[in-house]
C-alpha cells in the first residue's frame, strides 16, 4: 500500500533543485507505482520530514512561543 496518497490542490509555489540520477529514477518508479504525481510524493516526503524532525518541532514551538 502507497504511503503516498493523492492529494486535493490548493496554492503552490514552483521549485527546482538537483538530486542523483539514482535517487531521481527511484522516486520516479515509486511514483509510477504508487499513481501519484511526482509533486506530490515531494510534498509527503517534506511533511513526513517536518512532522518527525524533534529538534525542528521543539525550535518551531520555542519560535512561535515568542510571536
Amino acid at each position: 500500500m502507497p504511503l503516498v496518497k493523492k492529494t486535493a490542490k490548493e496554492s503552490t509555489v514552483l521549485v527546482g533543485f538537483n538530486m542523483p540520477k539514482s535517487l531521481r529514477k527511484e522516486v520516479k518508479d515509486y511514483c509510477e507505482w504508487a499513481e501519484v504525481k511526482d509533486g506530490q510524493f515531494y510534498i509527503a516526503a517534506i511533511e513526513f520530514l517536518l512532522k518527525k524532525d524533534r529538534e525542528w518541532q521543539r525550535y518551531k514551538k520555542h519560535v512561535e512561543s515568542f510571536e
